[in-house]
């Protein structure tokens, strides 16, 4: 087997060191080795070099094996460690594996079969390590991401909320919330199909992002509702002009399954601390102008409004603020 992958051996022994080497070049796994002689140089050398696989001793002086192993393996998650050590160790064998070491073996046991052994399950183990680590990711993701736009989900955006609110409640920090509601979506659902009902939905995130922050947290709370935390934006005038950046992307003719559609959007806009002090008030706020420029949004369609209507809800907090 030839493989020439990237060793490091650390052991204060150097005829132990030697040995081992001559064992992997046997094994046809490495023709060339790192050797150090202690655990901080063995993190010295994982900076500045990529290691395959480390065979760790435990038993050295100054910091031990186990301490280094701690170490490694915080900084080099999917690293495989193999743990050396003497007749006898066994419950040190099982704290190796404990601690992250993906196997160990008596030194008086090292020779080829072994090592060959040892490295195909060390290979393993760390695939096995970015499969779980990538799964984890993925059920995060879930949970705090809204599948169909990618966008932050209600939860996410509950966190993000009050966390917002704790800060800006310590430090006098100002920001501002918006509450979005697409008009007239029913009718795309009813006319076009569900299935371009989703796609809406997707162009209408898309287009959100494009007129906010990266700082900004856009969600979909469910259905045709969306919202977006501005912590930036400290003013009612900044507020009004991202909502009605937002409002005029969204009305921008979409080609949904080769037909084109057009969508509308009303938007509540609350401020911290001036409309509420807490996460809930902050949302009803928001909520309740969100809807009275939908019913404006509703007159203006019918003709009863004025012609300059725009679907947007600003916040009439002046009074509130300090001068």
């Amino acid at each position: 087997m030839d493989v020439s992958m990237n060793f490091l051996i650390v052991d204060d022994d150097g005829g132990d060191r030697k040995r081992v080497r001559r064992i992997l070049r046997e094994a046809g796994l490495a023709e060339e080795c790192v050797e150090v002689d202690s655990v901080d140089n063995a993190l010295y050398a994982c900076e500045h070099t990529e290691f395959d696989c480390v065979i760790l001793d435990y038993r050295m002086a100054g910091r031990s094996g186990l301490d280094g192993l701690q170490s490694l393996r915080e900084k080099y998650p999917f690293l495989p460690i193999i743990m050396s050590t003497g007749e006898g160790d066994e419950s040190v064998a099982v704290e190796s594996i404990r601690r992250g070491a993906c196997d160990y073996i008596p030194k008086s046991k090292i020779d080829v079969a072994s090592m060959l052994r040892m490295f195909e399950s060390g290979q393993r183990w760390a695939e096995r390590q970015r499969d779980s680590v990538k799964a984890y990711t993925q059920l995060k993701r879930l949970g705090l991401y809204d599948s169909l736009t990618n966008l932050a989900n209600r939860t996410l955006f509950a966190d993000r909320l009050d966390r917002l609110v704790l800060v800006g409640g310590r430090g006098g920090e100002v920001f501002s919330v918006l509450m979005m509601d697409l008009n007239l979506f029913k009718e795309v659902n009813d006319t076009m199909g569900h299935k371009s009902g989703d796609e809406v939905l997707r162009q209408v995130a898309a287009r959100i992002l494009t007129v906010t922050r990266k700082s900004d947290t856009v969600a979909r709370l469910g259905g045709d509702e969306f919202a977006c935390l501005l912590p930036q934006v400290k003013n009612a005038e900044d507020a009004v002009l991202v909502a009605k950046k937002i409002a005029e992307v969204i009305r921008l003719p979409m080609l949904i399954d080769g037909r084109m559609a057009t969508i509308d959007i009303s938007i509540g806009i609350a401020q911290f601390p001036f409309h509420g002090s807490d996460a809930k008030t902050l949302l009803d706020y928001a909520d309740q102008a969100m809807y009275q420029a939908k019913h404006a949004g509703r007159r203006k369609r019918k003709g009863e409004g004025p012609a300059d209507a725009h679907p947007v809800g600003q916040p009439e907090h002046a009074r509130n603020e300090p001068d």
